[in-house]
């Protein structure tokens, strides 16, 4: 007897299709965890002019904070930048209680 389902690779995925898997993974998470949501926070440089000149993103859930992205405009790099990004990301996460963000 054959399965009712189907394998099938796409190279160029939906967005909303990827979304579902990351909502399903969540929900299971919390579900076998206890935790809350998981709470995304942004850190960024700005200039006076108000413009992203570097910047790092993160979530923290179940006590536990994950980077996903540092970033460093070219001519800002070499200037510590990016440490002090992720001094701010380590202060920044046991500040704040899961589900109650903003972070920074």
């Amino acid at each position: 007897m054959g399965s009712p389902y189907r394998l099938v690779v796409e190279d160029e995925p939906d967005p909303r299709d990827l979304a579902v898997l990351e909502d399903e993974l969540a929900a299971a998470a919390v579900a076998a965890v206890g935790a809350g949501d998981e709470e995304e926070f942004g850190i960024f440089v700005r200039d006076d002019a108000g413009r992203i000149v570097a910047g790092a993103s993160g979530s923290i859930w179940g006590g536990c904070c994950q980077i996903h992205a540092v970033w460093v405009d070219g001519p800002q790099r070499g200037h510590g930048l990016a440490t002090e990004l992720m001094a701010e990301a380590e202060a920044a996460a046991p500040r704040v209680p899961a589900g109650h963000g903003p972070y920074v």
